[in-house]
Order: C-alpha cells, then structure tokens, then sequence
C-alpha cells in the first residue's frame, strides 16, 4: 500500500517476516514491525482521510499504526483472535473499517477499539470461504465481500448481507473488489472466471471479456485516473485506460506471474507495486515496465541454503523462487546471483569440487556457476525432465548427483554434463524426495506418490544402480532424513501422522513425537552432534538430541512462515529457510535450568517453582536422572513436556512434576530444557526447607563454602553436612573432591567418576575418612576430565529431629573485589554469620562494611587478613561489636584488595536454630531479575532485601504474577545509592495478602542486590534473585 499524502512511503506485508517499510519509493527498505505480535500479513489498507492511521490484517488479528507504519497496536479484541484476510477502510472517515476472516467479518466504528460482528447473511459453511471485503467509498452503512458463492452486499453496516451476484456465473470464487473513488462502478475478480464489472453498485454484472478471461488475482482502480489494473496469474499484469473496454498486457521485467498483491500510488503519480511469493516489483511508468525490488530485503520464499567455508570463503547461499542469493556477511546482506538461470524458482543448491563450483537445480533445468554465483550455464543434456523437485550430492563424489524430477530419478556423474535415468521403475513417475546418505555415498533414497494416497519410498544401495521398495505408506511423507551414524535408521516426517523413525532401514516405523504435535515439516539431522535431529515447521523449530524420542522446541517463534530448509551453521547454531527469509538460531536465548538434588527419600522431598517472566511461550522439557545417568525408573512422565505461556509459573513438587508414586523412593538430579530463558528455583523439604536458584551453568572448578559436621559443628550445636553433584554432560566426568577446615588445611580427598548424565550424593562422613576433631571447613571441587559440573550442599543444623536445614549452591570465585549481601541481622533471637573464604593463591586483606537501611554505617569496619586458601566464620555480633540487646538490622559489603573470594552468611535464631537460612555472598547486582516464587498464606510470608552497591539512586519497579499469568500488584519507588530496603511482600504490595504461588520481577535503573525469604513457624528459606536473560524488545 502507497501512502495517500507521501507516495515516498510504501508499505508492503510479507507471509511471515512483517511489514516492510520503505520512505522513499522503493528505493530501500526496512522491516517496521515494531508492537507486531504476528508477522503473517494478509493485508495492508492506509485511511485516505488520516494517511498517517493505517491497519493491517494478520494471520492472528488485525493492528493499527498511527505513525504511518512506523509502528503497530494490536487491536485486542477477542473476537478478532482469528485468521483475517482482508481489511478495509473508509474513505472520509480513519475510524470506520471492516475485517474478515475465512467465516466471519466485523466492523468498527472507534478505530478498531470496539467490534460488532457483521457476518449476518454471509456463507460461514465450512466449505465456504470470505475472501475480501471492501468499504464503499461514498457511503459508509455500504460494503462488499468477495466470497466463494460471489459477490454480497451490505447496505446496514454489515449488519446483514445479501448475495448480490446477478451475471456472475453461479459457481465463481470471487476474491478481488475494487470501486472507482465514486463507488458508481465496481470491479469483481475470481478464480476460473475471469473479470466482471457493474455499474450500478454490485445489482447487476457482466463479465468483462476483452481480458484474457482467467484466474483473478487482485484489482485495483487509481482513484484519479480512473485505470484498472488487473493481477492474472495466466496473462499478467493487465491495464485499462477506458474503464475495462480495451486492455494492455505488459510483464516486461517480471520474473513470476504468481501474483500476491498489488497497488497504485493513489495521488497523481504513476507508480505500481505488485508483489509475487519471495519478490516485490515495482512500474514507474503505470505498468508498462517493470523492475525488481527483491535485492533490497530479504523476505524471500527459500527452498535450500548452502554455507560455502572451504579455502577462506564465508559464503551463505540460499535458492529463493526469485532465484540465487549470496550473502559474505553472515546473512545479514544478500546480492542477488542469477545470472544465466533460464528458471528463477531454484529448488536446490549444491557445492561443486572448489569454493567457486556451486550447482542449482530449478523447476526449468540444471546449472552451474564456477565463479561463486556470480555466472551461470544450463546443463541439461540426458534430463528428460527439466522441472526439478529436489537434487542430492555425494560428499563422496564432487560432481555426482542425483535429480528428483516430474519424469523419474536422474543422475550424473560429471556435474550436470550428462544425465542417465536411474530407476527404470520411476520413468514418468513424480520423484518429490531425493537424498544421499551423508556419510554412505553408496545409500540413497527416493519418494514418489503412492496411488491412490500415501507415498512409496524406494531405496538404493549401489548409488542408484538398483532400486528396492523400503516402504508403502499409506500417509504422504512430507520430509524424510538419514541418520549420519547408523545406516539402517531413517526419519519421516507423515503428513497428519508426524516424525517416525525406523532402524530397519524403511520396512517398519515407530511414531516419535513425543513433544511436538506437528504432521508437516522438514525433518535434517545433524552431522555435528550423534543422535540430533531437527524438525521444522510453521515458524518454529524442534531439536531431538535422542534420535526421535523426545523434542523440545528449539528457540522462539522467529516467524509466521513455513520452514523448507534446516543447514547447520559454526559449531551448533542452524539456519532455516522460510517462507519469509533466512533465519538463524541463538543458542544464547536457549536456556538449561540445573537442580542438582532431588529426592523422595529419607523424609525429604523436593519442590520445583519455575516462571516465565518474558513475553513469549516457552517450550520445557524436565529430566529427573539417577546416578546413573538414566532417567530415574517409575516416574511415568520422565521426561515431561509442558508449556509455559508469557507470564505464567509452575509449581510442582517431584511427585507431580514426574508422576512419580508417593510412597516410591528416588534420589538424583533434574534438568530443565526450554526454548527461551526462563528462572527456576527449588526447595528440599523435611524437618526444615531451603534450597537455592537453578543453576545455569556448569562449573570447572568450584566451592562448598561452608560443610559443617558435628555434635557441636555450630553455635555448639549439632550439624551435618550432604553433598550433591551432577553432570550435566554426556560424557563422564572426573573430579576431585578435597575437604579443607578453615585454616585451609587439607583434611581428606577424594576422586569421583561420575557417569554422563549421573550423579553422586553422600555425608560429608561417608565421602571422606574425616578426623573425629574436624567440625568446619570448606570443599573443593576440581573437575579432571569433563564438561563441568553443578553442586549443591545440604546443611543440617540444631538438635531437633533431622535438624534445621540450610541450603547452598556450590559457587566460584568473584573475578572482582567486591561481595555484597542485602541481610544483616544482630540482636535479641538473630544472629548472622560470615563465612568468607579466600580461594586465591594470595593473601588478601578484606574490609567489612556494615551498613544501615539509609547507606550509613552501623558500626565502624572489619579488617580481616585472610592466608591464601583459608576461611573464617565470624558473628556479625561479636565482629562489629553491636550490643547484645539492640536489634540490629542492614546489610554490608566486602572490599577485598584483590580477587578471589566467595562466601555466605547463615542467618537465623541462636538458641535451637529452629529457623535458620543461608544466602551466598554476591559480586554484582543486578538491573532484571526474578524470584520465581511467592509464598503469602498458609501460615507463611515472603519477604525481600533490596540494596544499592552503587552510588547513583535506584528506581525500582517490583510486579507480582499469579501462577496463572496475572498482575497481583506493582510498586514503583526510589533507593539513593549505598541504602537498604526490607519489606513484606504484602507490605509494598497489598493486593498479594493471601497469594500462594507466582513470581516476583525486579527491574532498575541501577544494579542491585535483591534477596527475597520465606518463613512461618517452624521454617526460614532464603534465595538470591536470578537474572533475566532475555531482554524484551
């Protein structure tokens, strides 16, 4: 669409990739896509009134822009959350407009803010169709829709219609109007039947038969000249200065007459815009020449892709139904490579023997370049069938390839020189699917359609010598892929079906899809990683990492397009091929949420919260794993799958999480995959509760900062300590475990081999041959052999039955100097303490900064010198010198005069330890976090400890979601740098009185520190904030 009041400004919508935006007449473009929360657009309709509102109709919904496209609202009403295919707008007034989707149509009369629904009289059948709706421009209660029984009328506003097709064969699928600016003539295009034209107002037609009487695509009347230009998908784009009399036909510069769209500049200029799948063109000259646009953006119908990174060459290659693109910066530029293709729609792309051979299949014959695509020459001679539906090479043979044609299977041996036929059985049989096996050249398979449903998979071990049906389905096979490492296994893809696998090279198949319900998409495997298979479908992908058996969505929705092609990129991302373009994978917006103990043993169970604070869906797939490595036997649902919309918090506790039996005992470690970043946290509950964030990332060398084991290990009470460690890896995993007591003595060591995937869990005693003297300390653990590892201690405290229970995550050392805590606290029933360990080879010298809640020191600092790899444990009480019967609450910092320590502080009453929780030190605060639970009833309360490190003033924002996606309550305030704030969750937010389970989401303007705890009666746990990792645009 052209702008009524600045033809430099054009609008065009794509299938999945958004509106394009161009100011300055097609010359360049820029995708505008900013508030789209769908970028499937089906069409675009400025106000002639107030050029700069415009509206849009989406695949899900419609959205209006004020900016002239600059930027979009969503228009939020639930009746409209359906698949729209037109929209309209009237002429006098931006506020008036009509939407319709397949079987239903509305109308506004507020902008969009308000809708009735206007279907009344219009066929809603299921095999029925609305295909356009149209405003008439002189009167507003007057509008038209296209449908698949012709042409109706409204002369209410929509509020019923009536079918007003009188000359229009009865048959005709209508699905174009157009109106002269008067609304005196109308234009009727459709499918099968050519063009009619009424003149008055749609009560009688006649077929307009001096154009090519074909199919229909789109129409359009310039408002001030007067001329129809007509899209046919047979004749082209055809021209009419006489009101539809006589006709000019001119496709000069065309390269495709599958029409999508197209316009006019409305005001006096002579500029046209159509549009074809994967290209854009644009007549300077009222239609009569034509030039492409596609170069200038990148939203493109892309069949394959091919990455060229042999001998220096960085090269992306991707066949488009426009033709060869080039990209030589990582895709984010494209040049168009056609040069010499007598065919435009490539279905293909091959790499030839150097890093300047590339070879190209299309729908009109085979051709090579050898100079990087800059040139290219058909070849052509033996192929019977020059409309390629797929080719396939030999890794093996550099020039070898096998073409899937509409006449058989073909193959050459010299690079398209000659063709020979392969498969005699396939002569004049439609091969739609072809691939070599990638490391087995010898292995090949061909699909063709089965009669009368289903397809016939046809397989090859001679490199196309013989031929041997593998398979009779009797669903279509959409994709079909080999598995690199064992060559009896094969995945399809069968059409309302889904992914099956089979390891018996074809003859049987087993349904592997579990974690995805989609029955079309590319299926690609990964020659990288053993065992990784990748599915692809409508705007998102799905990964396998177990050869089929359970998927998990891989990265966000990236458009609302269809996926052709899957070509591994570096050394894990991928790109993918779309209806829309080219995308490639971030692995950095993936995330793997780590718990390193679970149990249902021993009295104690473990409890999962896990929220997703973004604005996306989230994919996640949870593990529980045994020692082993295997997925722990009796769980029903391991893995589990879940979706976790925008907004929205899971709360299970192991049983339920797994489907685990409650009187079952089991013991291991979880894992949370998902396709966005989201945060977790997780609690042990017994005679106590505390736990920690998920971790996010494994470990090669890390700390227990604080193991503490027996009858008078703490506050001359008893204490005891276990100790969990996972590997997150495949493969296994050596370490060293060393105990040390606080001077940094070694006590004991231990090595450990723990199996990919496995665990190891044990006391402090039963790991190490420990003295009967040794009561605190610290362990280390350092990984030989591995990918890392993730850790978590169990600490015990007091003399009730089963102790008090504290809970810390292994930890590493600070890379800077500073270590923070939002929680201080001295006096009568509370005591805090330090645990401060210096894990560097130096002595380091650090001072103590106890701090109230407006920045000013509590007491004067703590300098203590700390021997390289010593701790201490030192009262906050007795090191500050706060009296005893003085209530004392802030928090502090460690300034250290050099890097490389880590601690905590264990906090709590003195007497019995009854409630006691702990807290690792901090090194950074942060600006986005979450605390992924709420606790604010059941005879519970959550509380949060916020502080400034930083000089500069803090503006907080705090929200509060239900489990259910809801806003429970927001605050907004001030912290001036150095201070200190402790609340009540119901305190600053009132409206969470009551609230068992949710989220909590931090947001400042300056880094923070943020710790938040839970305590009732009888328990206290405390948890550090988890950073947001996806930033929202």
């Amino acid at each position: 669409a052209v702008s009524p009041s600045d033809p430099n400004i054009v609008l065009a919508g794509t299938v999945g990739a958004g509106v394009l935006r161009s100011t300055d007449r097609g010359a360049s473009w820029r995708y505008s896509n900013q508030g789209l929360l769908n970028r499937g657009i089906t069409d675009v309709k400025f106000s002639a009134s107030d050029p700069s509102v415009v509206y849009i109709a989406t695949n899900y919904g419609a959205c209006r822009s004020t900016d002239a496209g600059a930027s979009w609202k969503r228009l939020n009403a639930p009746n409209l959350n359906i698949d729209l295919v037109s929209v309209d707008v009237h002429r006098t007034s931006p506020d008036i407009l009509y939407v319709a989707g397949p079987h239903q149509a509305f109308r506004s009369t507020d902008g969009g803010q308000t809708w009735t629904n206007a279907s009344g009289g219009l066929p809603q059948s299921y095999s029925d169709s609305i295909n356009v709706v149209l405003a008439d421009p002189s009167d507003p209660n007057t509008a038209y829709a296209g449908t698949s029984r012709g042409v109706f009328k409204s002369v209410n506003g929509g509020g019923n219609w009536s079918r007003s097709s009188a000359g229009i064969h009865t048959v005709a699928v209508v699905n174009s109007i157009a109106s002269s600016s008067d609304g005196q003539v109308l234009y009727a295009g459709s499918a099968q039947y050519g063009l009619y034209k009424s003149t008055d107002r749609a009560s009688t037609w006649e077929p307009v038969v001096t154009i090519t009487n074909t199919f229909v695509h789109a129409i359009v009347v310039h408002p001030l000249s007067g001329f129809v230009y007509v899209a046919n998908h047979i004749a082209g784009i055809s021209r009419s200065t006489d009101g539809g009399r006589t006709w000019t036909v001119s496709n000069q510069g065309l390269t495709s007459l599958d029409f999508t769209g197209l316009c006019v500049d409305p005001a006096a200029g002579t500029d046209v815009y159509t549009g074809t799948p994967g290209d854009l063109f644009k007549s300077a000259d009222s239609g009569t020449t034509w030039t492409s646009l596609s170069n200038l953006f990148t939203a493109h119908y892309v069949q394959d892709l091919l990455s060229e990174t042999r001998a220096g060459a960085d090269a992306l290659f991707a066949a488009t139904r426009g033709g060869v693109y080039k990209s030589t910066d990582h895709g984010k530029t494209w040049k168009n490579k056609s040069s010499g293709l007598g065919n435009l729609r490539v279905t293909g792309l091959e790499a030839g023997a150097d890093n300047q051979t590339l070879y190209a299949s299309t729908e009109g014959g085979f051709y090579r370049s050898t100079d990087g695509g800059d040139s290219w020459v058909g070849r052509h001679n033996g192929l019977l069938s020059t409309w390629i539906n797929q080719l396939a090479g030999s890794l093996d043979a550099p020039g070898t390839f096998f073409a899937a044609t509409q006449s058989g299977v073909f193959k050459t041996t010299d690079g398209g020189g000659n063709w020979t036929r392969s498969g005699t059985q396939f002569a004049n049989r439609d091969i739609y699917l072809i691939g070599v096996h990638p490391r087995a050249s010898n292995l090949v398979y061909a699909v063709t359609y089965g009669s009368p449903s289903g397809s016939l998979i046809y397989t090859s071990t001679d490199e196309g010598g013989t031929w041997r049906l593998a398979s009779t389905t009797a669903s279509y096979v959409f994709s079909f892929a080999f598995d690199p490492d064992e060559l009896e296994t094969f995945y399809a893809m069968f059409l309302a079906v889904g992914v099956h696998r089979s390891t018996d090279g074809g003859q049987t198949w087993k349904i592997a899809n579990k974690g995805q319900h989609y029955d079309y998409g590319v299926l690609r495997t990964d020659p990288r990683q053993a065992g990784v298979v990748y599915l692809g479908t409508w705007g998102c992908v799905y990964k396998s990492d177990d050869r089929g058996e359970n998927w998990l969505r891989w990265g966000g929705s990236f458009a609302d397009a269809q996926i052709f092609s899957i070509l591994e990129a570096g050394d894990r991302e991928i790109c993918v091929g779309t209806s829309a373009g080219v995308f490639a994978s971030d692995s950095s917006q993936q995330s793997r949420l780590y718990f390193p103990l679970c149990r249902q043993a021993g009295g104690e169970l473990t409890g999962f919260a896990i929220s997703n604070s973004t604005d996306l869906s989230a994919s996640l797939e949870a593990r529980f794993l045994g020692s082993d490595g295997q997925l722990i036997a009796g769980a029903a649902s391991n893995p589990t799958v879940q979706t976790l919309s925008s907004k929205r918090q899971a709360a299970q506790l192991l049983n339920e999480m797994f489907s685990l039996p409650a009187g079952a005992e089991a013991s291991g470690w979880a894992e949370v995959l998902s396709n966005i970043p989201v945060s977790g946290f997780f609690q042990i509950l017994g005679a106590g509760l505390d736990g920690g964030a998920a971790v996010s990332k494994p470990l090669l060398k890390f700390y227990f900062s604080r193991v503490l084991d027996g009858p008078t290990a703490f506050r001359n009470l008893p204490a005891t300590t276990s100790i969990s460690i996972a590997n997150p890896g495949k493969a296994a995993a050596t370490v060293v475990l060393s105990l040390h007591n606080l001077p940094g003595v070694l006590v004991a060591e231990r090595t450990f081999v723990i199996p990919g995937r496995g665990s190891t869990y044990g006391r402090l005693r039963d790991i190490f041959s420990t003295p009967t003297d040794f009561t605190s300390g610290y362990v280390v653990a350092d990984v030989k052999m591995g990918e890392g590892l993730v850790g978590f201690a169990c600490v015990r405290l007091g003399a009730s039955a089963g102790g008090t229970l504290i809970g810390l995550n292994a930890a590493e050392p600070t890379a800077g100097d500073r270590l923070y805590s939002g929680q201080m606290a001295s006096g009568p029933g509370m005591f805090s303490s330090f645990r401060i360990l210096n894990a560097s080879a130096a002595l380091r010298k650090a001072t103590l900064y106890p701090i109230d809640e407006h920045g000013q020191p509590l007491a004067s600092e703590a300098v203590l010198d700390l021997p390289a790899g010593a701790a201490t444990d030192v009262d906050a009480g007795q090191l500050f010198h706060f009296a005893a019967a003085n209530m004392v609450v802030g928090s502090f910092r460690i300034e250290a005069d050099g890097p490389g320590l880590l601690g905590d502080v264990l906090f709590g009453e003195p007497d019995s330890l009854t409630l006691a929780a702990a807290l690792p030190l901090q090194d950074q605060g942060l600006r986005h976090a979450v605390f992924s639970q709420v606790a604010n009833g059941m005879g519970l309360f959550t509380g949060l400890a916020l502080y400034v490190p930083g000089a500069e003033t803090a503006a907080v924002t705090i929200e509060v979601y239900s489990a259910d996606g809801h806003k429970t309550g927001e605050a907004q305030f001030e912290m001036p740098g150095r201070t200190r704030m402790a609340r009540l969750l119901t305190e600053l937010m009132p409206s969470t009185e009551g609230q068992i389970r949710g989220f909590v989401v931090i947001r400042s303007s300056q880094p923070i520190i943020a710790q938040e705890l839970f305590a009732g009666a009888d328990s206290m746990s405390a948890v550090p904030a988890s950073p947001v990792l996806l930033e929202q645009p």
